[in-house]
């Protein structure tokens, strides 16, 4: 069973992707609320695929990405935001990241991203 981590400050959205993730074979465990938590999580349990928010207290998503690459270069992580700018999408892609999922997230798309970023 693929293995979602889940970075996001809002319990809410923590909740929906793990239901997401559930209800097609995933495992999401508890989801982390800070960049920092998230980090250290992703270290211990070296996830399938991430999924991070942009805007986080402390350490932001982009910052936490940054860092999660640097210790796995082949980390697949899915953006999730409701910053869908240009230059936050050139941001993202500036870092090799290819999915992002926006806010109020569809499941559609989430579990589109997570096929999609499990094939590369």
């Amino acid at each position: 069973m693929k293995t979602v981590l889940i970075i996001d400050d809002s319990p809410m959205i923590i909740k929906q992707i793990r239901q997401i993730a559930a209800d097609h074979g995933y495992y999401a465990p508890e989801g982390c609320k800070t960049g920092e938590e998230g980090l250290e999580r992703y270290k211990e349990l070296r996830p399938d695929i991430v999924t991070l928010d942009i805007i986080m207290p402390g350490m932001d998503g982009i910052e936490t990405a940054k860092k999660i690459l640097e210790f796995d270069p082949k980390a697949k992580i899915i953006m999730v935001t409701s910053l869908c700018d240009f230059d936050t999408l050139e941001e993202i892609q500036g870092l090799g990241l290819s999915q992002m999922v926006s806010k109020p997230i569809q499941t559609k798309e989430m579990v589109h991203a997570i096929e999609t970023i499990l094939k590369h």
